[in-house]
């Protein structure tokens, strides 16, 4: 296939990264970064969305449908049990 390949890059970075393998602090920065800007902006999108609350699961990233779906659908369950998004704010 064209374009597929283990050719050498500019700077020595011809190698595949592997998991476990260290981060430089730049790629720790950064990723600390990211996730305080998602946790931004789900806060401010729960926020704005009546009868709403934001659940973290566990060992998941941006797909926890996928990632643990037992948990998203109990989440799920319990929030519907409680009326979902149509109970009334005291």
């Amino acid at each position: 296939m064209r374009g597929v390949g283990r050719r050498p890059r500019p700077g020595g970075g011809d190698r595949v990264r592997q998991p476990g393998h260290d981060v430089g602090l730049d790629g720790l920065e950064h990723r600390d970064e990211q996730r305080r800007l998602v946790r931004e902006l789900v806060v401010g999108l729960a926020a704005t969305l009546p009868n709403s609350r934001l659940e973290v699961i566990d060992r998941a990233r941006m797909f926890s449908m996928i990632e643990q779906p037992d948990a998203l659908a109990g989440l799920i369950a319990g929030f519907a049990a409680e009326g979902g998004a149509n109970r009334r704010a005291a």
